[in-house]
Order: C-alpha cells, then sequence, then structure tokens
C-alpha cells in the first residue's frame, strides 16, 4: 500500500501518529513544503487547538514492518519522535531538505545489513535529540578475518543542527569529553573512518539542544591482533 501526500498538505495529530506499513511519499517542494504537527499548532492550517504546542504531543511517523518512507520538503514539528525507521532488514528511509523541530527524537533508524536510509540536507533545531541510531554491528570480517567490519551504516550529509546553522552535527560535552578519553587508549579507532573528527570541529555549547548519538564497541580479537574498541557511529557523516 501506497500514501501520497500532496505538497502544501498541512496534518495534524494528538497522542496518536502515521503508521506506515508499505510506502510514504511526502514529497513536498521549496515554496509548498508538507506540515507534518501538533493540533495545538495554530501557525500553519487554522486554528485547531490551544495555539501552545510542545514537543511530544503526537507520536510521530513509524515503520511499523519493513517499509520504504519518503520525506522531501517536510516540515516536522512536535512529535514524541518524529520519523522512527526501526522495522527492520527491508526498511529504506529518504530523508531530505526538511526541518524538524520540537521534537523529541527528530529521527531514529535501529538497521540491519539489507536497511538502506540517507538523511541528507536537513535542518534540525530545538529537538532533544537530532539522530538516534543504532546498527546490527557484525563484530568481524568473515572473507579476511582481519580488522573489524561495522556495517552496515547510513548515510547522512550536509546537515545543519541548531540555529546557528552549523554545518557539522553535535555531541554533549560529556560525549566529547567520553571520546577523547577513550581515544587515548591503545588500539582504539573511529567508524566510520574520520567521523568523530568532523563533530569535534564544532562548538558543542552551539545554542541548539539537538545532539548526536554514539556508541563504543569492542572488536573480537582476530588472530594474533589483541582486542580492541571502535567510537563508532551509525551515520556516516564524511560527505558534510
Amino acid at each position: 500500500m501506497t500514501l501520497t501526500i500532496a505538497p502544501g498538505t498541512v496534518l495534524k495529530g494528538l497522542d496518536n501518529g502515521v503508521s506506515v506499513e508499505g510506502t510514504l511519499d511526502a514529497v513536498g517542494s521549496s515554496g509548498s513544503p508538507i506540515t507534518f504537527t501538533s493540533l495545538n499548532d495554530n501557525t500553519v492550517g487554522g486554528s485547531t487547538g490551544s495555539g501552545s504546542p510542545a514537543a511530544g504531543e503526537w507520536a510521530g511517523i513509524t515503520a511499523t514492518q519493513p517499509s520504504f518512507v519518503e520525506l522531501q520538503y517536510v516540515h516536522l514539528r512536535y512529535a514524541t519522535e518524529g520519523v522512527d525507521v526501526a522495522a527492520g532488514s527491508s526498511t529504506s528511509a529518504i530523508i531530505e531538505n526538511s526541518i524538524f523541530h520540537d521534537n523529541g527524537t527528530a529521527f531514529r533508524a535501529d538497521v540491519t545489513t539489507g536497511a538502506n536510509v540517507a538523511v541528507h540536507g536537513n535542518w534540525f533545531d530545538g529537538n532533544q535529540t537530532a539522530m538516534l541510531g543504532s546498527s546490527d554491528w557484525i563484530p568481524f570480517n568473515l572473507l579476511t578475518l582481519v580488522g573489524c567490519d561495522y556495517m552496515p551504516k547510513m548515510a547522512a550529509s550536509g546537515n545543519y543542527f541548531g540555529s546557528g546553522a552549523s554545518s557539522e552535527p553535535l555531541l554533549t560535552q560529556s560525549d566529547i569529553d567520553a571520546i577523547t578519553a577513550i581515544e587515548l587508549l591503545p588500539g582504539t579507532e573511529q567508524y566510520p573512518a574520520g567521523w568523530v573528527d568532523n563533530i569535534l570541529k564544532v562548538n558543542s555549547t552551539g545554542g541548539s539542544s539537538d545532539v548526536v548519538t554514539y556508541t563504543g564497541e569492542d572488536c573480537q580479537p582476530i588472530a594474533a591482533k589483541p582486542p580492541y574498541a571502535v567510537i563508532a557511529s551509525p551515520f556516516d557523516f564524511s560527505q558534510n
């Protein structure tokens, strides 16, 4: 089943959200975006509620089974989880040129091998968490038995975080401190390569509550190679 939403459409919710069990095609334009928001948001679509919306007033967009979600030129606000594509290996999502603000978590993806997620050219501001991701990490390369293969990862380039429109994602200061300490340990690497360096270019107090999550992963000992740790992100920011 495919649900296609026309440019300029305004959809408002309270408590419940949009459940995707197939394809959601929400492609607006720069001059005629599609808006998903709270019933209490009176700034668009007429006066329908209190006029004082807040994060978490509606559930958001959720892929409840392997699905395809495409959002382009969408404004999404005041949701608990703006977009949640955590439905399994056949789930795909394209999130581009959209604005997420005042959500609990703006975008969440829990991916396994076969998932395909691209998050490009979006603006995140005022969300508790901008991007929350996890991956079904593969602890070693089954073909070469050398190193670690932490696939899959999700493409995330050209996104902006906070009112200052920083071109790089943000970590909290406590995360930066933890990563800096981990990197001083022997046998530690980044995955994808260089993602921490990209993030550390940004002042973590950049005027936004938006953050990007990371995780620490242990790598199994392979042949004569000792165990080592990977500072990992499911998102690949290399094109920022």
